[in-house]
């Protein structure tokens, strides 16, 4: 009814004449039908109660639904009001998986009438699923059970055996299954995904092997190889990349032998040499082993091939005559620089090594990104290393280079590295730095600078705010740009301490 009478309103009644069904002794004594345009009015009016009143819900066929099952985990109110916070926040994706971790220690969960709207954020994001899973308690699955939008975020009740699991679930929930279980049990996800590799599709194919990064070990090998000779290129591509991470397989050895023959290292009484002879073009069996034929501009093909190839290669093979320092300081002087150090930063993302990460981030800035994005990459780097020698590293960055805090300041990238939780000594000097900064800078629009200050917000301990508060609030100038910034991180370093305060709440709240 509602459908017609807006057609009719739009259209005009001497075009479409509203349709309105017969009605009740005493609701037809309010229409009058000789009056189209009145009908229209008074039909939408007589709709609108009839929506606001409600409706008689037709009755349930089958089986009951099961009523929701007692929560174990208890509700509390502050850690709630801090959630609807997050949520509400545009970086709630940064935020969520932390507040998850501080609800766990407190053993508290969703409150309920915030499970719709964190299930909804759910769906859309895949990459929020764990965490949301692991805060939403026994009644959230039971809720996210009952609407068919939210089934791939909770997937099959924890009761069901895994089989049952792998068998009967969507795409979505077998994905979620994998990765659960490539952390604790990755040979019982492998003969998972063999047992219906040919009945799914390519792209869910490519996406279950992607959870093989975790836990990755010789045993997945054989399968790995295998799916070399896939029929999607995508799943080919996966396999080798993955292969490519275990540093004795049969697809490493290749590569190996190849690059060996294109590349020597010779050490002289005084000097190093580097010889470089470009390979021939990829074959069949090199594309095979994973190599992207297409090249992209500003390479020659031949190079591209030994990028490629170069990057596979453990770079532990090549410090049998010289130490990585060496090594990078000899390919700056090199005409293949561009192939030799990007090669390298990816092969040791992939086989991390903390010598060849440290000596390769000192360069960072002078790495092309033909293989892959300059902050994927740096950020590899830096998960090679410890926290301690990370933030060593990058303070050491800091102090090389006293120049303003421009957008092109090599510390910066280093910096966006860091993201883990900072020690107070590191977390202290950066501050010092940026304090140094806002009090001395221009008053211009400088976004690069002042989102990566921000971002600092994410990992400086909480428990700094007061004496990070005092040191700011000293240096920012009223109504600059940087007033706004200074009030945006300590605003959210704010939220941050009271999370962290969820861990000590008490059976009370």
């Amino acid at each position: 009814m509602w459908e017609d009478l807006v057609k009719a309103a739009l259209l005009g009644t001497q075009r479409q004449s509203p349709q309105l069904p017969t009605a009740s002794d005493r609701i037809e004594k309010l229409l009058d039908r000789t009056d189209e345009e009145g009908q229209i009015y008074r039909g939408a009016a007589i709709e609108a109660t009839r929506r606001r009143a409600g409706k008689r819900f037709p009755k349930l066929e089958g089986e009951a639904i099961a009523p929701a099952p007692i929560e174990t985990l208890r509700y509390s109110r502050e850690a709630g009001r801090l959630l609807q916070q997050i949520l509400d926040r545009p970086d709630c994706s940064e935020l969520l998986p932390q507040w998850v971790r501080y609800a766990a220690a407190a053993k508290v969960c969703v409150p309920p009438e915030q499970l719709p709207a964190l299930l909804d954020l759910a769906a859309s994001r895949r990459h929020l699923r764990s965490a949301v899973l692991s805060a939403i308690g026994s009644r959230g699955r039971w809720l996210a059970a009952q609407n068919p939008a939210w089934e791939d975020v909770a997937g099959i009740s924890p009761d069901d055996d895994l089989d049952r699991q792998w068998r009967l679930g969507t795409a979505a929930t077998r994905l979620l299954l994998l990765q659960r279980l490539r952390e604790t049990q990755p040979d019982t996800a492998r003969e998972f995904v063999e047992s219906t590799w040919q009945q799914d599709k390519a792209f869910d194919r490519a996406e279950f092997l992607k959870t093989f990064t975790v836990g990755l070990s010789e045993a997945d090998e054989h399968f790995l190889e295998t799916a070399l000779d896939d029929r999607s290129k995508q799943v080919r591509a996966v396999a080798a990349e993955l292969l490519a991470r275990l540093p004795n397989s049969g697809l490493c050895r290749r590569v190996r032998r190849r690059v060996e023959v294109a590349i020597s290292i010779v050490r002289r009484e005084t000097s190093l040499e580097l010889r470089v002879s470009l390979p021939i073009s990829g074959g069949a069996e090199m594309q095979r082993d994973g190599l992207d034929l297409k090249k992209p501009t500003k390479i020659g093909e031949k190079a591209w091939v030994l990028l490629q190839q170069l990057a596979m290669v453990p770079p532990t093979r090549w410090t049998e005559t010289a130490t990585p320092q060496e090594l990078v300081k000899v390919a700056l002087e090199s005409e293949w620089a561009g192939v030799l150090l990007e090669g390298w930063a990816v092969a040791t993302t992939r086989h991390p090594d903390a010598a060849w990460a440290e000596a390769l981030l000192e360069v960072a800035e002078d790495i092309p990104e033909k293989l892959c994005d300059r902050r994927d990459r740096d950020r590899g780097l830096a998960e090679c290393l410890s926290v301690e020698r990370l933030e060593g590293f990058v303070w050491r960055h800091l102090e090389a280079n006293p120049q303003p805090l421009l957008k092109s300041h090599p510390s910066l990238a280093l910096l966006k590295t860091c993201r883990h939780p900072w020690n107070d000594v590191f977390s202290r000097r950066v501050i010092e730095r940026f304090c140094a900064e806002i009090k001395t800078a221009k008053d211009n629009y400088n976004w690069a600078v002042r989102s990566t200050f921000q971002s600092f917000a994410y990992y400086i301990s909480p428990m700094l705010i007061d004496e990070i508060s005092q040191k700011l609030n000293a240096v920012k100038t009223p109504g600059s740009y940087w007033e706004q910034t200074v009030d945006d991180f300590l605003e959210l370093l704010q939220l941050r301490s009271k999370m962290q305060a969820i861990g000590k709440l008490n059976r009370s709240s």
